[in-house]
């Protein structure tokens, strides 16, 4: 789906959001920030090579007969797997890197800080 798709079908400040939000910091990444949507796609897509051509017969069966039948345990492992860090979409990570969070304040994304730290440090 490209962007003038993701605008047809979300608000879009939805689309906006998806554009700032980071993943991983400039000097964290190897000097490029990394969005943070990119790295959940990156990780689905890896998650199908790894059904493909490394996971067990057995841990396949397994996931099929979780998802609901043959052939949907790729699709519930490339989804687990692309949703592992949807929690850096929260103000407790976002708030971490001063550049980033600067980018997604100007996106129109704000957060409450008092709410953000406390959240942080009752992880």
């Amino acid at each position: 789906m490209d962007k003038q798709q993701l605008h047809g079908r979300y608000e879009p400040f939805v689309v906006e959001a998806l554009e700032v939000l980071w993943g991983k910091s400039r000097e964290r990444a190897g000097g490029t920030m990394n969005l943070l949507m990119a790295h959940l796609l990156d990780t689905a897509a890896v998650a199908e090579l790894l059904w493909d051509d490394f996971l067990a017969g057995s841990t396949k069966s397994t996931l099929d007969e979780m998802a609901g039948g043959p052939e949907h345990g790729r699709r519930l492992f490339s989804w687990l797997c692309g949703v592992h860090d949807c929690g850096k979409a929260t103000p407790v990570h976002q708030r971490l890197w001063a550049e980033g969070a600067e980018a997604v304040g100007r996106s129109g994304l704000t957060w409450d800080e008092r709410s953000a730290v406390a959240g942080a440090k009752s992880n």
